[in-house]
């Protein structure tokens, strides 16, 4: 439902670190077939989930210069997406 750079690099003026957080904001966080082959597609593998988001990031071997987090759209994760780590 929505995509988001969230983390430090989205922040203009802070050092931060040379990773570029993403918030993906899905509908339905359970219904995985509708994001995470999309996601796989672009070179990310899912590493981890819970029951407030999943955790993506490159294969191994690539560089590590992205994270995509997915969370319930309206949930309290996605508000507070700036304190992602």
């Amino acid at each position: 439902m929505r995509i988001e750079h969230v983390g430090s690099t989205s922040v203009p003026g802070p050092a931060a670190k040379p990773i570029v957080d993403v918030q993906v904001s899905a509908a339905d966080l359970d219904d995985e077939a509708a994001y995470v082959p999309p996601i796989e597609a672009v070179g990310l593998q899912l590493r981890s989930r819970d029951e407030l988001h999943r955790y993506f990031r490159p294969f191994r071997g690539a560089p590590r210069d992205i994270h995509v987090h997915v969370c319930h759209v309206g949930s309290a994760l996605e508000a507070g997406a700036s304190a992602l780590p």
